[in-house]
């Protein structure tokens, strides 16, 4: 496999990926609350690699593909009549519909 083909399989997953978190994300009861926990998730994400050298590109990668999906879930509409699973321990992006 040539390094061209590793780079095209490697977009295709990636797209792959993009995908089905898409389609998670527009199927979850509280979208603004998932916005709220991706950006406290890529804060934590970024203070972790600060200490680290990182690509530029890295960085463009990573902020071009947080602000797609934030993009997506400010686009989705709040599920008004699915709510929570009720489990044991319940999930912090849950506690608005509870």
């Amino acid at each position: 496999m040539t390094e061209s083909d590793k780079l095209e399989l490697l977009s295709g997953e990636v797209n792959g990926l993009r995908t089905v978190l898409m389609a998670l994300m527009s199927s979850h009861p509280g979208p603004r609350a998932l916005v709220q926990e991706l950006d406290r998730l890529t804060e934590q994400q970024t203070a972790m690699s600060n200490p680290m050298p990182v690509a530029e590109e890295y960085i463009r990668g990573q902020t071009q593909t947080t602000d797609a999906f934030r993009a997506h879930l400010l686009s989705v509409p709040p599920a008004a009549s699915v709510g929570c699973i009720r489990v044991r321990r319940m999930s912090p992006l849950c506690r608005t519909h509870e």
